[in-house]
């Protein structure tokens, strides 16, 4: 166990250990021409033996990357190879040592995961990979099935199991928490436990998990892979879990953000500019010096690559020889000596006008390339521009793009509604990105889809997406979001309009994005006043770093478009708070990645588990020294006294509600309800327990268990506006037919809301009191159990569940009529839910609660002597079974969830 007093030594420790780079066995590295094998079309891919046994265990294999093979367009074969980071994290993994790898998107972290993957197979060992969000598992999921077969890769989540005992197991973060909290896993099959976007643990949320699990998995001696693009202070991240671990060395591999493979192009777009060459305009300046090209960068001589195979006329993937890099960098450093006035350097725009003049053979946009690729990046600095704020017209800024040949872009908009009014603006301004052979391949592919019974939505455009463009955010079906990202990843939609949770993990690079807003609009429910909060540093460049291609893109474009200033484009009512949008992007752009912070505090599942293995509070002393928290901790008796308060108020709380008992020795045991709570997994896991432990579901028929689910996956919802609540009940109301039967369904309907209004929940009312960040639940009459009571109520009547799911979509979702002034903010909230996506999710949520009550049941009967009650517990997993299956229908059922 390490304690904050010995963090220096281990950050020396680990600073000296990384100096050791690792060689790349002689073999060829062509960096620039690297193309994650997820950019590529799978169809023209092959691959040799992926279980190659290795000759020696500390070589690296460089087949385990699984890196592809690309037939070209003359018929010629090009093999991708591992750069310099990529090869130092194998060996480190080949010895054992755990490796946190922190890099700019697009530098190829994937593929790292791909080596300690075909490695654990290779040598008969099962890799772990915790992700962060369900969407990202799925297309994880998907990628890894490609290159290792269904039959190697399983996933677990809290509403799928598929597939478990597979070698390759991808899992929420939750869910390896759990298992290595109980012991589930065995450190020696497990070969390596990768926890893809690291930067999670910093999360206010979910963040406990993350530490706890690396808690878990360091103190079980587990090989460790930490992959992430922001994290700011890598080297506390690292120290931390070698402290944690005694059996092997922990390796921080690191690329700075300039070291970015597909460096990255600062444009502010002017609205104003008649020609398309004149709207984008440079905002950051630099300079090529003769004295860098001297000892040109790995990104430099992908410049002098550039140059070189325009002179000679080579193919795509020519690699010039160093003589012939040499030569280059002489003859680059000849032009600069005989146009500079100081005779060393020149401007990046002076440079690249030079370059036209020079290398006719070289478009303009390659010679900007070029150009920007051989610039020292020690010079770079940000050349603010401010032009008049414009209308929004996004129809000229694709054109714009398409004209300079910066297509497919990404544009990022931090709002759902109006990442759907820019499509159907472009939909009207009739822009066509497309040509008719690709319109006939986006239409078989949509036809793919549909034949193979994947519901894509009643909003399905299928003429707009045949145009090449689309929008992707959570209020989307998950179908159809996977049917726009395949599309995307082929090339064939040249723009997606999306908010910022497409930065977060899923693979789709673009050659621009363009970044539209720099603050988001957050309604604080205590003040009832609209705040605009900043993007951090980590979201700004993980939007802009989706840009650059690599192996397809020499760089990548970012577009700041028509960002806000005071007064300029702001109203005097709504938006006086608002930032300075386009200051604090160029504040951003220089920005350096958040340091991570810890989010650890006490919880009650493991503070349950912690109680049946101990009777006194002195090892909490031991969990909490151990943690991310302490390790960074500035005051380390203050922190673990802050902690301590913390964790006797929560076990005071769960003394209060019987899940702990004292003995006649005062000292804490857990009760039957406590074990309970202890399995217990997914949301809100004090408020599941507890109902069926309390026997509060005792009467509640299958329909109505629905709409509980639907409540407890709904907790995380904000108290609804005034007048939401009439308005639901109106809505749920229309849908019941039977005119007899209406008083009484609605009086069962309203039975369950009142259970959720705190009246029967004495738990709600002890966190209250305790104030417990941990589990801050504020219930109110949300939608969310308005919606799964309707799609268990159509379902038990109609087998037609595509045609219920469209009923709810059309009916219940409809604006409805508003003339009382008070509630129309209730109606502007409302229309701000009603998306098929928000229903698909209720839906899913609600079955993860739903089986979580079923495991409970499964729990309590398993082990009859301390629950009793067999008749109840059993009529209870039989109608809860009835209630998955009510909600488990399509289009919701996917085979797999995936």
């Amino acid at each position: 166990m390490i304690r904050p007093v010995d963090s220096v030594n281990y950050k020396t420790q680990i600073q000296n250990k990384s100096k050791n780079t690792a060689s790349n066995n002689g073999a060829k590295t062509v960096p620039w021409n690297y193309r994650s094998i997820y950019d590529s079309d799978f169809s023209k891919i092959s691959f040799g033996n992926i279980i190659t046994r290795q000759n020696s265990p500390s070589k690296v294999n460089y087949d385990y990357f699984q890196l592809p093979e690309i037939t070209l367009s003359d018929g010629t074969k090009h093999k991708f190879q591992p750069d310099k980071s990529q090869v130092e994290c194998a060996k480190h993994l080949e010895n054992g040592e755990s490796v946190v790898f922190c890099a700019p998107t697009g530098t190829g972290k994937t593929a790292i995961a791909n080596y300690a993957i075909t490695k654990n197979l290779n040598e008969n060992k099962k890799t772990a990979i915790a992700i962060p969000l369900k969407a990202l598992s799925n297309d994880k999921y998907r990628e890894f099935t490609k290159l290792y077969g269904e039959d190697n890769v399983g996933i677990l989540t809290g509403d799928i199991k598929y597939n478990t005992t597979a070698p390759v197991l991808l899992m929420t973060t939750e869910i390896f928490e759990q298992k290595s909290s109980n012991k589930d896993f065995n450190p020696d099959e497990i070969g390596t436990v990768v926890f893809d976007e690291a930067h999670y643990l910093g999360d206010r949320e979910r963040g406990i998990s993350w530490e706890n699990s690396i808690m878990n998995a360091a103190k079980n001696n587990m090989q460790i892979l930490c992959l992430s693009a922001t994290i700011g202070n890598s080297d506390e991240l690292t120290s931390w879990i070698q402290g944690l671990s005694s059996a092997q060395g922990v390796q921080k591999v690191e690329l700075a953000p300039k070291e970015r493979h597909v460096p990255l192009i600062w444009k502010l777009y002017d609205t104003g500019a008649e020609e398309s060459k004149d709207a984008f305009l440079s905002v950051v300046r630099g300079g090529v010096d003769i004295e860098t090209l001297e000892n040109p960068s790995d990104k430099q001589k992908r410049g002098l690559a550039e140059i070189y195979k325009a002179k000679n006329n080579t193919g795509e993937y020519y690699e010039p020889s160093e003589e012939e890099y040499l030569e280059g960098a002489r003859e680059i450093s000849e032009l600069i000596k005989n146009n500079a006035s100081n005779k060393r350097s020149l401007g990046t725009e002076e440079f690249g006008n030079l370059l036209s003049e020079n290398y006719p053979q070289m478009s303009k946009k390659q010679t900007e390339q070029v150009a920007n690729l051989l610039t020292n990046d020690s010079t770079k600095k940000i050349k603010e521009k401010h032009i008049p704020h414009q209308e929004d017209d996004y129809a000229k800024l694709i054109e714009d793009l398409r004209k300079e040949d910066m297509l497919p872009a990404l544009i990022f908009k931090l709002s759902r509604g109006k990442c759907d009014f820019i499509v159907e603006n472009l939909k009207e301004s009739d822009v066509d990105l497309t040509t008719d052979e690709e319109k006939e391949e986006i239409a078989a592919i949509i036809e793919k889809y549909q034949d193979e019974g994947i519901y894509l939505g009643t909003k399905l455009d299928e003429d707009m997406l045949k145009k090449g463009y689309a929008s992707h955010h959570a209020g989307k079906l998950p179908q159809y979001k996977k049917l726009v990202e395949e599309l995307f990843s082929k090339k064939l939609l040249k723009t997606v309009v999306a908010t910022s949770t497409l930065s977060a993990g899923i693979n789709m690079p673009a050659r621009t994005t363009v970044l539209s807003d720099t603050c988001f609009r957050k309604f604080d429910p205590e003040t009832k006043q609209v705040e605009f909060v900043p993007l951090s540093a980590n979201d700004f460049h993980q939007m802009a770093g989706r840009a650059g291609r690599r192996g397809i893109d020499p760089v990548g474009y970012v577009v700041l478009y028509n960002l806000r200033t005071p007064n300029n484009g702001f109203s005097n009512t709504e938006n006086t708070e608002k930032p300075d949008e386009l200051k604090l992007a160029y504040n951003l752009l220089n920005s350096s990645a958040d340091p991570l912070r810890s989010s650890f505090r006490p919880e009650a599942v493991s503070l349950a588990r912690y109680w049946n293995e101990n009777t006194e509070y002195d090892n909490f002393y031991n969990v909490m020294d151990d943690t991310f928290k302490m390790f960074l901790s500035k005051n380390p008796d203050k922190t673990r006294k802050s902690l301590m308060t913390s964790y006797k108020n929560y076990t005071h709380i769960l003394l209060k509600q019987g899940y702990l008992i004292r003995d006649y020795r005062n000292s804490v045991l857990i009760t039957p309800k406590g074990e309970m709570l202890m399995s217990s997994q997914g949301a809100s896991p004090l408020m599941t327990s507890s109902l069926v432990y309390d026997e509060k579901l005792k009467d509640a028929s299958p329909e109505e268990l629905c709409q509980i689910a639907g409540y407890i996956a709904g907790t995380d919802e904000r108290e609804e506006s005034e007048g939401m609540e009439g308005l639901i009940e109106n809505k749920v109301a229309s849908f019941i037919s039977d005119e007899e039967d209406k008083k009484v369904q609605m009086e069962r309907f309203n039975g369950i809301r009142e259970l959720f209004k705190g009246k029967e929940s004495r738990i709600l009312r002890s966190l209250k009191e305790g104030k417990l960040p941990s589990d801050d639940i504020e219930l109110s009459d949300s939608m969310s159990g308005a919606l799964t009571y309707l799609w268990a109520h159509l379902n038990a009547e109609s087998d037609d569940s595509t045609q219920n799911f469209e009923k709810i979509t059309n009916r219940f979702f409809a604006q409805p009529e508003i003339s009382d002034y008070s509630m129309r903010e209730a109606a502007r909230e409302f229309g701000a839910k009603a998306s098929e996506g928000n229903l698909y999710r209720t839906i899913a949520q609600s079955i993860s609660v739903l089986r979580q009550i079923d495991r409970l049941c499964d729990w309590a009967l398993s082990n009859e002597e301390k629950y009793p009650n067999v008749e109840y517990y059993s009529d209870l997993k039989e109608k809860t079974e009835i209630a998955i299956d009510l909600m488990n229908r399509n289009p919701i059922y996917d085979e797999a969830g995936l």
